[in-house]
């Protein structure tokens, strides 16, 4: 059954990133090409282009019309746990503790925390902006998060 509705989701969802989603991933993008104990080898534009998919993996499972700040969020816990950097989360990531009591709850602080460590006003992300807003990122990054189209596999 599981199968069954990734399979629908891959193609019947398309969803459009928010600007707040594009605010999220680009200051950890940032954080990551200025990180001191960073490998240059994976702290290339194909980091970002996975961040996104993630992102727009993520908005896809939960049946999202819009890639938005919690699937931003989400894309940065994965990486932070599959790159084992911990610069955002502060400590190892529980991934593999059993359920929690409030799921939800335990969620929203962890966005918190990562919003703080990458110093996005949570303001900033409450109004949606017409344009996108200059993020000082290098000319590819810049473009890649401008002129990023959904995917349909």
């Amino acid at each position: 059954m599981l199968q069954q509705y990734i399979n629908h989701v891959k193609t019947h969802k398309c969803p459009v990133m928010t600007s707040s989603a594009r605010i999220i991933l680009a200051k950890y993008y940032q954080l990551q090409r200025r990180a001191d104990h960073r490998d240059a080898a994976r702290t290339t534009i194909r980091l970002l282009e996975s961040l996104i998919r993630l992102a727009q993996a993520h908005a896809k499972l939960t049946w999202c019309d819009q890639v938005g700040e919690m699937d931003a969020v989400a894309a940065i816990i994965l990486m932070e746990a599959s790159l084992q950097t911990l610069s955002v989360l502060g400590g190892q990531p529980d991934i593999y503790s059993g359920p929690s009591d409030d799921p939800d709850d335990e969620f929203r602080g962890q966005m918190q925390h990562v919003l703080r460590k990458l110093e996005v006003n949570p303001a900033v992300l409450q109004g949606e902006t017409t344009g996108v807003p200059v993020l000082n990122l290098d000319a590819e990054a810049e473009e890649l998060l401008c002129t990023w189209a959904p995917t349909q596999q």
